[in-house]
């Protein structure tokens, strides 16, 4: 099985991964896959994914791993409602604001150390890319 998430942001507040949907209506097909569970099914593989690749090196150990805020982003006019806490649905104007309202969880060190471990891991893999 494979994921592919739409985008990875790291900053001092928390990891969010981003899911954009352009839609304009949404038609369920399938009850076991929607954008929320899709969602949910990225912060379980990325957190175990994180997990491991810090836990490879005595160095990254230190590192507490961050909160993963999952977001679902509509540049469309649909926008459906999110029943998981850590699944926040928003249109693109909300986005900026939603991320500067986050605590801060980690210092600059912590972020740097977590991204340069990403960008080394997703760089040995071709099927990669990041922009971290």
């Amino acid at each position: 099985m494979s994921i592919q998430i739409d985008h990875i942001f790291l900053n001092n507040k928390w990891i969010f991964l981003i899911e954009t949907k352009n839609w304009d209506w949404y038609i369920k097909k399938d009850n076991n896959y929607t954008p929320i569970k899709q969602a949910e099914l990225h912060n379980h593989a990325f957190y175990i994914y994180l997990k491991n690749i810090l836990n490879k090196n005595i160095f990254f150990k230190t590192i507490k791993i961050p909160k993963i805020y999952n977001l679902i982003i509509f540049t469309g006019k649909y926008k459906m409602k999110s029943y998981n806490p850590y699944i926040k649905i928003l249109t693109l104007n909300e986005l900026k604001y939603f991320i500067n309202s986050r605590k801060k969880i980690l210092n600059e060190k912590e972020v740097n150390e977590i991204s340069t471990k990403l960008k080394y891991e997703f760089n040995k893999k071709n099927n990669f890319t990041t922009s971290l």
